[in-house]
C-alpha cells in the first residue's frame, strides 16, 4: 500500500487549458487580489478562490491528464489557504476524479478520446442553477465514484474533455451555460505507507538556493508569499534549483501581459506552459492579475539530487513576463514506486462489458457510452472538497495539493512515471 492524498485544482491555475480561452467567461481576479488566499465568509464567494470559468458556447472544451489507481490510505487535505497548492487540460495521480462547478445544460465528460475504446458520458443538468449569481454552493458536474464497481480506472495516464454541448432550443442551437470551479483527484500516492513527508519551501529572494541569469526584478506585495515575487521579461532569463525529493512545485502570478515558459528537470524538458491569465482578451496588457496560481508541478521523483530550470519564452520584438513567487519541494522519508501501464484500450482494469449504460439522479440525466463497464451520474449538490486559464502546447498536467511551510509534515507527490503539465515523461 501506498500513503495518499486528495490533489485539489482551482479552474485559473496554469496547469488547466482551456482550447479557447475566448470562448469562456472569469471574473476578474484583480479586482480583489488577496481572494485568492482568504476563505468564503471573508470574500463572500462560493467559488474556490473566488474564481470560475464558464461558458454558453456549445462546442467549448477543456482538458487535463491524471494517472488514477485505486489505492489506500488516503487523507484528505483540508480547505484552500495560503499555503494550499491550487489546478482545463491537466494531469495527475488518484483512485477518483471529481469535477465540480455548476450547469443548467448538456455536456460530455469524455476520458481518453485518443483510445480505442474511451469513456464518454453524456450529462444533462436541466434542472440546476442558471447562473453564478443565483448559486449558492458548487455543484458536482462529475464523479468517478459513482461508476460501477467494475470500472475502476486503470493505473496509467488519462486524458480527460469537458465539452459544452446545450440544450436544444427548438432551432437546433444550444443554449444553457456550463461552469468549472475546480477539480479534485483522490488517492494521489505521497509515499511509502508509513512514511514521514516534509516540504521545504524557498522564497524568492533566496540567491543560495535559487539561481537566476539575466535581468529580474523584485516586486514588493504584501499578498506575495513572503511579501514579494521576482519577475523577467527577458527571452532566456532562467532560474535554476538543485533539491532532492521526490516532487515539485513552482508558485507565482498570472498576467495577461505573461507568456510561455519552458521547463527542464534534469536537463530533459518536461513542460512548455504559459503564465497568461485566464480572463479572455486584453493579452499582452497588464491586466487579470491572479495571484497564487501552481505554474508547475513534477512527481514521482526517483530519489536522489534533481536540477529544475524554467526559461521565459518570448521574442526581442513580443517579450512577455514570467514570474516567481516560491518554490516548494517534497522529500518522503520511504519512496514507493509505481509503474503507470501503457498501450490501453479503455479507461478501466476490466475491458469486457456492454458498450453503454445509462442513470438518472436529482438533478442530472446521465448516459454513459463506453467499450466496457461504466455507468456515471452527476449529482448536483455541494462540493465536499476544495482544491487556468491559459492553453499549454499539450494535454499533460500535473497538480497536487501540499502544505507549503519552512518545514512542513504533509504534502503531495506523484509516483512512477513523473508526470508534468506539458510532457509525460518517464524516469
Amino acid at each position: 500500500m501506498a500513503l495518499t492524498l486528495n490533489l485539489t485544482i482551482d479552474d485559473f491555475d496554469p496547469l488547466i487549458a482551456y482550447t479557447n480561452p475566448l470562448q469562456w467567461t472569469t471574473p476578474n481576479p484583480q479586482d480583489h487580489p488577496s481572494w485568492f488566499n482568504q476563505t468564503q465568509q471573508e470574500t463572500g464567494s462560493v467559488w474556490h478562490q473566488a474564481t470560475y470559468h464558464q461558458t454558453n458556447v456549445p462546442g467549448a472544451e477543456l482538458r487535463f491528464n491524471f494517472t488514477g489507481k485505486l489505492l489506500t490510505e488516503t487523507f484528505s487535505y483540508p480547505p484552500h489557504t495560503r499555503s494550499n497548492p491550487a489546478c482545463l487540460r491537466f494531469p495527475s495521480i488518484g483512485a477518483s476524479l471529481d469535477i465540480y462547478g455548476f450547469s443548467n445544460t448538456s455536456y460530455q465528460v469524455i476520458i481518453d478520446p485518443s483510445i480505442s475504446q474511451p469513456y464518454t458520458a453524456n450529462i444533462t443538468t436541466s434542472n440546476a442553477l442558471a447562473s453564478t449569481s443565483s448559486s449558492t454552493s458548487r455543484t458536482t458536474l462529475f464523479s468517478t465514484t459513482s461508476l460501477s464497481s467494475n470500472a475502476q480506472l486503470a493505473y496509467a495516464q488519462h486524458e480527460v474533455v469537458v465539452r459544452h454541448v446545450g440544450l436544444q432550443d427548438g432551432q437546433g442551437q444550444g443554449t444553457g451555460v456550463l461552469g468549472l470551479d475546480l477539480v479534485v483527484i483522490g488517492g494521489i500516492p505521497v509515499g511509502a505507507e508509513g512514511a514521514t513527508l516534509t516540504n521545504t519551501t524557498i522564497d524568492d529572494p533566496d540567491t543560495t538556493a535559487i539561481k537566476y541569469t539575466g535581468s529580474w526584478t523584485t516586486n514588493n506585495v504584501t499578498d506575495f508569499w513572503g511579501g514579494s515575487s521576482i519577475y523577467t521579461n527577458t527571452p532566456g532569463d532562467t532560474i535554476s534549483l538543485s533539491f532532492t525529493g521526490s516532487a515539485i512545485y513552482v508558485f507565482g502570478d498570472q498576467v495577461n501581459d505573461h507568456g510561455y515558459y519552458t521547463v527542464l528537470l534534469n536537463s530533459t524538458q518536461y513542460a512548455n506552459l504559459t503564465g497568461r491569465s485566464g480572463c479572455a482578451g486584453g493579452e499582452g496588457e497588464k491586466q487579470c492579475e491572479k495571484l497564487g496560481g501552481l505554474h508547475f508541478f513534477a512527481g514521482g521523483l526517483p530519489e536522489g539530487m534533481h536540477e529544475m530550470q524554467i526559461v521565459n519564452g518570448g521574442t526581442a520584438g513580443a517579450q512577455t513576463y514570467f514570474d516567481l513567487d516560491r518554490i516548494t519541494y517534497t522529500s518522503p522519508s520511504n519512496y514507493t514506486t509505481t509503474t503507470p501501464l501503457t498501450n490501453l484500450e479503455c479507461p478501466f482494469v476490466n475491458c469486457t462489458a456492454s458498450s453503454s449504460s445509462s442513470t438518472t439522479s436529482k438533478n442530472a440525466t446521465t448516459s454513459a457510452s463506453t467499450g466496457m463497464t461504466g455507468t456515471s451520474s452527476a449529482a448536483q449538490g455541494q462540493g465536499t472538497a476544495s482544491a487556468s486559464s491559459t492553453t499549454p502546447t499539450s494535454a499533460a498536467a500535473r497538480t497536487v495539493a501540499g502544505k507549503s511551510s519552512k518545514v512542513g509534515t504533509l504534502s503531495a507527490l506523484l509516483v512512477g512515471s513523473v508526470l508534468v503539465m506539458g510532457l509525460w515523461a518517464s524516469v
